[in-house]
């Protein structure tokens, strides 16, 4: 039986854009991988078309992630069909398509999977209710999910926006490099997670939130050896690309 701290690690086990490491990121493919590799949450990123269609995708282009060249704002509702996000990755995903928003929502009706949706800002989204309110649209018409998803962004107007404009979602803080005024932010949010660049982890800002009650995660270290030292002293579990190997990591099992 595991110890009550590693459960927790695990629990809280976020696969980043879903298995990415063993799929092509933000698609249904990596999620069903995650699923099978026993994750409890999947990140994943949000953005919205200029024909205001919200998609899953971390990228303002489809250059790197499939086989077209389209910008997020030259994709809408119906070309997004005839995208190939899978082949870039292996021939096995060949046809595996960027969902929509409300595709991703559907499959979490499915199971039994908690999201962490962060909202994607591309420089040309300058309007942040033109930018922001088309997920909302989507999210609230799933409160059901309301208890089972985190809204992360890099973006504070868009954070600022979804406090004020849906307040039954939980926010959570999103940094690189922890801000002087962090806790001062959480505060404004009501946030209780705090997600943060492994890099960028300290003794004292772990120590700082464990006395808060936060949650803290960090993103993408690649070995567990580069967080290790951390999880027993506040750091509350990882956001990682491949949640089969972090979770052997931290179990001790080869």
């Amino acid at each position: 039986m595991l110890a009550d701290h590693t459960q927790t690690i695990l629990d809280n086990l976020v696969a980043h854009r879903g298995a990415s490491e063993h799929a092509p990121e933000n698609t249904l493919a990596a999620f069903n991988v995650a699923l099978k590799q026993g994750a409890k949450w999947i990140e994943f990123d949000v953005s919205t078309t200029d024909d205001s269609t919200s998609i899953v995708m971390h990228d303002a282009s489809t250059k790197r992630c499939s086989n077209r060249q389209l910008t997020i704002g030259e994709l809408t509702k119906h070309n997004i069909q005839s995208i190939d996000a899978g082949s870039w990755f292996a021939p096995e995903f060949a046809g595996e398509r960027i969902p929509l928003f409300i595709e991703v929502l559907d499959w979490l009706r499915s199971n039994e999977m908690r999201a962490n949706i962060e909202i994607k800002r591309h420089p040309h989204q300058r309007d942040t209710r033109a930018f922001v309110q088309p997920i909302l649209d989507v999210l609230l018409t799933y409160p059901d999910l309301f208890s089972r998803v985190l809204i992360t962004s890099f973006d504070r107007d868009s954070l600022d926006y979804c406090l004020k404009h849906a307040p039954d979602l939980e926010l959570g803080a999103l940094f690189d490099e922890l801000p002087e005024e962090w806790l001062n932010l959480m505060q404004h949010w009501q946030a209780t997670t705090l997600h943060i660049n492994y890099k960028h982890l300290t003794e004292a800002m772990l120590l700082k939130a464990k006395k808060c009650k936060f949650t803290v995660r960090c993103y993408t270290p690649k070995a567990y050896e580069e967080i290790a030292h951390h999880l027993g002293g506040g750091l509350t579990s990882v956001i990682v690309n491949s949640p089969q190997y972090f979770t052997r990591a931290i179990i001790g099992t080869p």
